[in-house]
């Protein structure tokens, strides 16, 4: 035994991680001999000795490529960066304000489009030097954004419009959508490459909405917009105005993106972190620490922009709008530098567009009060009525102190007529009456509130054709809830007063989707589905199968008995189920939905359509 170990040569067991593949496969211990050359094991079973690649080493070689990679690329970067500057610097003019952009080129608006844009607003041209980014922070925003080409591209390569075709789009967008939510101040003059330079998110946000795509595009444009959003905001981390100014155009004509509630909840969340994160919603001094050892607060660095300004402002306006239609989105806290903002653009507006929309924030904040009022506390329910006839008078003063140039405008007309109609329905479902003893308070209501409704319908169809597909998601909302309140009137049980005898409530629905089918044709398609799906269309549809069910409802043995047969006193309101009898086979369960205390059902609006995110858009409350 000790001479057999005497005559075992001297072995070696491999290191950790070094043992050859036929051991380590075995789970056997390896172990060479001095030379090295080939393990025990191996010799004795005569076979191929291996030493495997440390995976240890492996991945530290390969892990010190990818940070020299990462190296020679920031350094790359840094050189472009510094090339820029110095050819910047050696061509002062092309940093200079947007004073100098504004000249017209050949490529700009002509001379009949600027006039056209300007008598929209019914006031002389403005100052140059207000045509665009004038302030420090609005120039920032052309030098600093997509810095890397590639970033930009993101949203260019769904839809590259052609030159011309690009300044029709903003020629539209002036005289037509700017016109009714004027978020942002653009010099009439200003080119379509001029704002591609400045404002390069708002600029692909207003050729989505404004130009006639092909089939699929509009589904491509929006998929661009959100991974650029998500790249810059979620990724890099950035905010700035020219961001803000695009979601606020996004969010504002959201319908042409086809996206649901919970999409325009993300966007509305991420423009208000830009607000957050530039402090747009606070004072200057709020912004700056209160101990007495602190600085000073810096007037060049807290001042707000009037851009700035603005913007906030639209904000509040659009999303307070949207939530008042949409429950689940919560609506915005007015604070005092909200205030101060509407004060200024009051006093010193740099354009009628800060007019107008001062105007607006000012009716918006009465409609706010009927979600934040005190009377919705128990304990003031009997003062309820006195407090919503004074946000009435309130709205009548509002009227009376509009400047000359804005009593005639459209929008601003739309949304007083609006802004009474809620009012009066929260006023009549305040108001607990009987059916049957007369009431003369009641019935004033009632026929004011009818009045309105036709009003608002009279101003809506004195629109031409051309200014439907500008209108906001918002305006309709506000139509869909319109038209949900007449029929709140038209189907009311009450011996004494009925609404039928005035208006035709399925001949205004008629004339709804005739209207929204020529929108529609003149849009063009924007889903694979074809130009028959569009969102004008699918709104058609929607408003047919509302008053498809709603007469189909009338139409009930239930129906005729409790209101004794009075439907039937206005023949040819909508033809009749026996000489069109796929109207009751399309038509569903009546949407209801109202003033309890008048008599009217409160079940919530039913389901109309298959299309779940056009049922969002009705189920208003």
């Amino acid at each position: 035994m000790d001479q057999a170990v005497s005559r075992r040569p001297n072995v070696v067991p491999a290191p950790y991680g070094e043992a050859c593949t036929n051991c380590a496969r075995a789970k056997y211990r390896c172990t060479y001999r001095p030379d090295r050359r080939q393990c025990e094991r191996c010799l004795r079973l005569e076979k191929e000795c291996v030493t495997p690649v440390s995976a240890r080493r492996l991945a530290s070689k390969h892990l010190m490529e990818s940070r020299v990679v990462e190296l020679e690329e920031k350094i790359e970067s840094l050189m472009a960066l510094l090339q820029n500057q110095a050819a910047e610097k050696s061509h002062p003019h092309r940093t200079s304000p947007p004073a100098a952009i504004g000249t017209p080129t050949s490529n700009g608006l002509s001379h009949r489009d600027r006039e056209s844009h300007d008598s929209a607003f019914n006031t002389d041209p403005p100052n140059p030097e207000l045509a665009g980014p004038v302030q420090s922070d609005l120039l920032a925003v052309g030098e600093s954004v997509y810095q890397h080409r590639s970033q930009f591209d993101i949203l260019t390569s769904a839809f590259e419009p052609q030159p011309l075709q690009a300044e029709d789009c903003l020629v539209y967008f002036h005289s037509r959508m700017l016109s009714l939510f004027p978020f942002v101040y653009l010099r009439p003059d200003m080119s379509a490459r001029q704002l591609r330079e400045w404002y390069p998110f708002l600029w692909v946000n207003i050729m989505a909405v404004t130009a006639k795509h092909v089939i699929g595009q509009e589904v491509s444009m929006t998929d661009s917009i959100k991974r650029f959003v998500a790249q810059k905001m979620v990724v890099d981390n950035e905010s700035n105005l020219d961001l803000l100014l695009g979601l606020l155009a996004f969010i504002c004509w959201f319908h042409f993106h086809h996206k649901g509630t919970s999409y325009i909840i993300v966007m509305i969340s991420l423009a208000h972190s830009i607000i957050t994160d530039k402090k747009l919603n606070k004072m200057s001094l709020e912004t700056q620490a209160t101990t007495p050892c602190s600085n000073p607060p810096k007037p060049s660095q807290e001042a707000k922009s009037m851009a700035e300004r603005r913007a906030t402002l639209a904000y509040f306006l659009l999303v307070s709008q949207i939530s008042y239609a949409k429950k689940e989105i919560d609506a915005p806290e007015w604070t005092p530098f909200l205030d101060g903002c509407l004060q200024t653009l009051s006093q010193s507006p740099e354009w009628p567009g800060d007019e107008q929309l001062a105007a607006q924030v000012k009716m918006q904040l009465l409609v706010d009060q009927l979600n934040r009022g005190p009377w919705k506390n128990q304990e003031l329910q009997p003062y309820c009525s006195s407090y919503l006839e004074g946000l009435l008078s309130q709205l009548e003063k509002i009227k009376a102190q509009l400047p000359p140039s804005l009593t005639q405008n459209v929008n601003i007309t739309a949304q007083l007529l609006y802004s009474e109609l809620v009012i009066q329905d929260a006023i009549l479902a305040k108001n607990p009456v009987s059916l049957y003893s007369p009431n003369y308070k009641w019935h004033q209501l009632l026929e004011a509130h009818l009045k309105t409704i036709t009003h608002s319908f009279d101003q809506f169809f004195s629109m031409q054709q051309d200014q439907y597909p500008a209108m906001t998601f918002a305006r309709w909302c506000q139509m869909a809830h319109v038209l949900i309140l007449l029929h709140r009137l038209f189907v009311l049980n009450d011996p004494s007063w009925e609404a039928r005898q005035r208006v035709n409530l399925f001949a205004l629905g008629d004339r709804l989707v005739n209207i929204l089918a020529e929108t529609g044709a003149s849009r063009g398609g924007g889903t694979p589905s074809g130009a028959d799906d569009s969102i004008f269309i699918r709104f058609s549809r929607m408003i047919k199968s509302m008053c498809n069910a709603w007469w189909a409802e009338l139409q009930s043995p239930e129906h005729r008995q409790q209101s004794g047969d009075r439907h039937w006193q206005l023949q040819g309101l909508y033809p009749s189920q026996n000489t069109d009898p796929d109207i009751v086979a399309r038509g569903g369960l009546l949407a209801q939905g109202g003033m309890a205390a008048s008599g009217l059902v409160t079940h919530q609006y039913g389901m109309m359509s298959d299309d779940d995110w056009m049922n969002e858009i009705f189920n208003l409350h």
